[in-house]
């Protein structure tokens, strides 16, 4: 994970916040300058930041879901309807071009 100064009041990414990985700063040039320089200087924080856990997961959500789909596919536990290449699907079904 990287660092990460948000020139805003507020954020929606309030977990890197309260993991340390993001620094709201506003937009007063002073404390901007403030914040980054201390960032800059401090020689601990990338070893730190190494150790944060992703708060958004690791990465591999769409594997995850593809490989659920496919094991409830097999097992009969879902049907896919029949649809051919080269059909495209409308709002009332599957139709030929």
């Amino acid at each position: 994970m990287f660092p990460c100064i948000t020139l805003r009041e507020s954020t929606e990414w309030l977990e890197t916040v309260e993991l340390k990985a993001n620094t709201l700063v506003g937009t007063e040039n002073d404390r901007i300058v403030r914040e980054a320089k201390t960032l800059l200087g401090d020689r601990t924080l990338k070893k730190r930041l190494a150790t944060v856990p992703n708060p958004y997961g690791d990465g591999r959500a769409a594997d995850k879901i593809c490989g659920t789909l496919k094991d409830m596919f097999y097992s009969g536990k879902i049907k896919i309807g029949y649809w051919k290449p080269g059909w495209k699907h409308s709002v009332r079904g599957t139709s030929r071009k």
